[in-house]
């Protein structure tokens, strides 16, 4: 199964999702695949802290920055995987050069649907940055333009499409398990 949790910052994603991931992932191998690159000190905080949400549920855990392929080797097609998350992942593709790269979001959907494709059940993570009325322009404009379009991807690729507001599921494609 296939689920895509979209939602505001800090809302309680993450554990929804992990609550989920444990029911599909039974007594199978769940991995927690963070994908980090911080910059602030509450950045790394809030990191370390999500698989602390996880303590007891005998996860593996994998940290990647940036192509996901490298952690393939690491999943098994019987896998439960939590991408936490697809924003930090298209974060890392699109500003990993002093210019901004305009094929990011291409190349990072296709790097989600691959790891999609290879494991049982993965449970992606993606922010909502989409619901302001403010004007952006230039990499802000792109930024926002690039993480609907991996979005809209993984979607169509999922079986399910959740937003969450304050920690409550609305589901907007398929159904929970």
């Amino acid at each position: 199964m296939k689920i895509l949790f979209v939602g505001d910052c800090r809302n309680e994603k993450s554990l929804l999702m992990g609550q989920i991931a444990k029911k599909l992932a039974g007594d199978g191998s769940l991995c927690y695949l963070a994908i980090v690159k911080s910059r602030e000190q509450a950045d790394f905080l809030h990191i370390a802290q999500h698989p602390n949400s996880l303590d007891g549920w005998s996860y593996e855990a994998i940290e990647s920055r940036k192509q996901l392929h490298d952690c393939f080797q690491q999943l098994t097609p019987e896998s439960t995987v939590l991408v936490d998350s697809v924003t930090a992942f298209f974060t890392n593709e699109m500003f990993s050069e002093p210019i901004a790269d305009r094929n990011a979001a291409w190349r990072t959907a296709e790097e989600l649907r691959c790891l999609g494709g290879r494991c049982a059940n993965v449970i992606y993570l993606s922010d909502n940055i989409f619901c302001d009325a403010g004007r952006y322009e230039g990499g802000a404009k792109e930024y926002r333009k690039g993480l609907a379009q991996v979005n809209r991807v993984l979607a169509e690729q999922c079986d399910t499409v959740v937003e969450v507001y304050y920690g409550f599921p609305n589901v907007l494609k398929g159904r929970l398990p």
